[in-house]
């Protein structure tokens, strides 16, 4: 529980620390880019967002590698399953990079805080599946050599092999077959 309250404000921080500046308006009205930076500024933190995403991707890939190359299942599926959600958000990183570039080429004051937005979420998040494929680390299935297997026989079980012996089911039964029940004609 401690590890995911943890996990949690880290991804909070990183929206709050990214720069680009989310905050609410005075009307109450949904979080914006602040206006204070530049397209020059927005355009530089979401290149360096999108180089984190694919460093953290890179790192991942290793891992995962590493993972397999050690034939460690459970690790492998775990980081795995982080990869596969960082890989998707890399590539929203990315495409909202290139709208983010025409919006400003566009002078899209509106387009270019919402690609920024996006941005700063998708490396938020990236960094949240970070953590999370770091404690996949924690989770190695380690081997501790050949099982032992020990075992006793009760004593009350019979000793010996009971089919060396010919069985014998008691005397068998002479019983005269009874009549048929169908009448003869």
């Amino acid at each position: 529980m401690r590890t995911l309250r943890l996990v949690i404000a880290a991804a909070a921080l990183g929206v709050i620390a990214t720069g680009v500046g989310v905050a609410a308006t005075s009307d109450g009205a949904a979080p914006a880019v602040a206006k204070t930076l530049g397209p020059d500024e927005i355009s530089e933190r979401a290149n360096t967002s999108i180089d984190q995403m694919q460093e953290t991707l890179r790192q991942g890939n290793e891992r995962l590698d590493k993972a397999k190359t050690e034939k460690d299942l459970m690790r492998y599926n775990c980081i795995n399953a982080k990869l596969r959600a960082i890989r998707g958000l890399v590539q929203i990183g990315e495409l909202s990079g290139q709208a983010l570039k025409d919006a400003i080429g566009a002078h899209d004051v509106d387009l270019t805080r919402h690609n920024a937005t996006k941005i700063d979420l998708a490396r938020a998040r990236v960094e949240t599946y970070r953590v999370e494929m770091e404690a996949c680390e924690g989770e190695q299935s380690q081997y501790t050599g050949n099982t032992e297997v020990e075992s006793t026989i009760d004593p009350d079980i019979r000793q010996d092999d009971p089919s060396e012996d010919p069985v014998l089911a008691g005397e068998p039964i002479d019983i005269d077959r009874p009549s048929s029940a169908t009448l003869d004609f």
